[in-house]
């Protein structure tokens, strides 16, 4: 004797099948330890005197490399941005940033944009 499925089932099963390559997709990634300077595909800038945002060999975690975005004058700002795009021109939903970080007085911002600010806010 055949049997028969409900067509809600197998509309189902096809709409969950069709999903399963999504949930797999790999976005892409960027990991530096700065230990051999300003990683390739990106960029720092700064406002400051002395001028912020620069690639040290030491200060680092462990006293490794380090992202130095300001250093300890007032006024100063520094913008690190990753220039290439990592999912090849698929929009970002969404992402995860891990980094050990010291912060003195101040603020912090972490943000993605297809327009990224390079000079301070007047």
């Amino acid at each position: 004797m055949k049997r028969i499925i409900p067509i809600r089932i197998r509309l189902f099963a096809a709409a969950f099948a069709a999903l399963i390559p999504l949930a797999t997709a790999q976005a892409g990634s960027f990991f530096s330890d700065f230990e051999s300077g300003l990683p390739a595909n990106t960029a720092v800038y700064g406002y400051g005197t002395p001028t912020g945002g620069f690639v040290d060999t030491i200060g680092g975690f462990n006293g490794g490399g380090c992202l130095k975005l300001t250093t300890a004058v007032g006024s100063q700002n520094g913008t690190f941005i990753i220039t290439s795009d990592l999912d090849s021109g698929t929009p970002v939903a969404g992402f995860t940033a891990t980094f050990k970080m010291t912060v003195g007085r101040g603020g912090v911002m972490v943000s993605a944009s297809t327009s990224p600010r390079t000079s301070p806010q007047e």
